[in-house]
């Protein structure tokens, strides 16, 4: 019964980030109106990222300006 009001997931959002003087690039789930977000360290955040919004046939949205680093990460095996 609880699980009738379980919110999906909207879009996995891969994004630049800039707080201060530090940049790095972010990973943000939109679950319901909840967004839980972590640091893309290295390329598996990135993978575990693109399998989790194929699985759950969310939308992966990836900023131009990261691009690139998403599109070798998901080449990588």
């Amino acid at each position: 019964m609880a699980d009738e009001y379980v919110d999906q997931i909207r879009d996995i959002r891969i994004v630049p980030v800039q707080l201060g003087e530090r940049h790095f690039t972010a990973i943000k789930i939109c679950i319901g109106d909840l967004h839980f977000s972590c640091d893309a360290t290295g390329p598996r955040e990135i993978r575990l990222a693109h399998r989790l919004s194929v699985s759950h046939g969310c939308p992966l949205v990836v900023d131009p300006d990261v691009a690139s680093r998403v599109q070798a990460a998901l080449e990588m095996k």
